[in-house]
């Protein structure tokens, strides 16, 4: 089996790099910043073991894209259809923002909706109209927190899924494995390897955060903040506008948006004053490499529009991020510790304890791709490596 993994390079939430090529011996920010302990510290770093449930849920996930759609006119629909539906929701008698749409392909039991609205469609056939009472959460978005809404639903279509037959003649075909036991090996040693590489990804990431903490700041350079915070509120306002939700909404009345852009910008000084102290630098072989390797995976045209979209200067500052983050994983020490152990932070539990449903929406899907443009985020935040692991001997 052939598979692509995609891992991040950094996560720089508006960061854009105004230094240029981050050469050898070259820090332009050296006055704003002060090293403190970047190396010989000890962070901790998730394991996760994969287990055969794992393992089946991603075979699954593959035979559902293989699927066959097979549409439904004899039965209503049940849990696993996917049904086309048009619905309008209304409280009170008027109808809401973002609380009807047409022709929406949904998945029961997906969870997409809230659990109200997308079991009340089960049993309906097509052509069936029916109004779905659905009370939202009590805490929810701000607007509809507890209130009871009613959403006429029809239903146009109803389709079953047929997932193909897995077996050894299934794996032969697709995967090149003479058995589904040695494919299911495979599968889990690819899972494994993804899962480690996110760790240690996280761990180095954690890792530069505490040297951001130990580090100390005399200011900072007035063009790097102002491009910093443009674009950070440009990527708040792309992503509320997707959800359909005012941006306060959103991140809560406390959130301040320069607190954020002053993190980032200090994060931005301390990777250049590692990359100058430790020698680290992008060479033009590197930066050329990169973009012939990944240009066509991010499906521009050609490698001309890919760098239109994405400066060079935005494109070596992640690859320099990449390199001291790859120095820091090897110049400090992981305490490998289970997930719970990880989590133990209050803000991480409380997320946790949320209920998934309390973040959907019998009217508003909630999507998470911000950009659906075909661009590379413009601060270059979700530039990859391209890792192909070859797991058919």
């Amino acid at each position: 089996m052939k598979k692509k993994y995609v891992i991040p390079f950094a996560v720089l939430l508006g960061v854009a790099s105004l230094a240029g090529c981050g050469k050898k011996d070259e820090n332009p920010y050296s006055k704003y910043v002060t090293l403190g302990d970047y190396t010989g510290m000890t962070i901790d770093r998730i394991v996760t073991t994969i287990s055969d449930d794992d393992v089946q849920n991603e075979i699954q996930n593959d035979l559902y894209a293989d699927a066959d759609f097979k549409e439904v006119t004899d039965r209503g629909a049940k849990e696993g259809d996917t049904v086309n539906i048009d619905y309008t929701g209304t409280i009170n008698g008027k109808e809401f923002e973002g609380g009807s749409d047409t022709d929406y392909d949904l998945e029961l039991g997906s969870g997409t909706f809230l659990d109200d609205f997308e079991s009340g469609i089960v049993g309906m056939k097509t052509g069936d109209t029916k109004d779905i009472t659905v009370t939202f959460p009590d805490e929810y978005d701000g607007t509809l927190d507890g209130q009871t809404a009613v959403f006429s639903v029809t239903v146009n279509s109803i389709s079953e899924v047929i997932l193909p037959d897995y077996n050894d003649a299934y794996v032969k075909e697709n995967y090149g494995f003479d058995t589904t036991t040695d494919f299911e090996a495979s599968v889990k040693e690819d899972l494994q390897s993804q899962y480690d590489d996110d760790a240690t990804y996280t761990a180095c990431s954690d890792a530069l955060s505490m040297a951001v903490d130990n580090a100390t700041f005399d200011g900072y350079p007035e063009d790097m903040y102002n491009t910093v915070k443009e674009q950070m509120e440009s990527e708040n306002q792309a992503f509320s506008d997707q959800l359909g939700i005012e941006w306060t909404d959103l991140a809560g009345d406390d959130y301040d948006i320069e607190d954020d852009v002053l993190n980032s910008v200090h994060e931005e000084l301390v990777v250049y004053a590692i990359a100058a102290k430790e020698k680290l630098e992008v060479t033009d072989d590197e930066f050329n490499t990169f973009v012939d390797d990944n240009w066509e995976l991010y499906e521009y045209d050609t490698k001309e529009d890919f760098l239109n979209d994405n400066s060079e200067e935005d494109l070596r500052y992640s690859l320099l991020y990449q390199k001291v983050l790859d120095f820091l994983g090897e110049n400090n020490t992981f305490n490998d510790i289970n997930e719970d152990e990880y989590y133990t932070d209050e803000d991480f539990l409380d997320e946790a304890s949320m209920d998934p449903e309390d973040e959907s929406d019998a009217g508003l899907e909630l999507e998470t791709d911000v950009d659906d443009t075909g661009a590379v985020f413009e601060d270059i935040s979700e530039i990859t490596a391209e890792t192909e692991s070859e797991t058919n001997a």
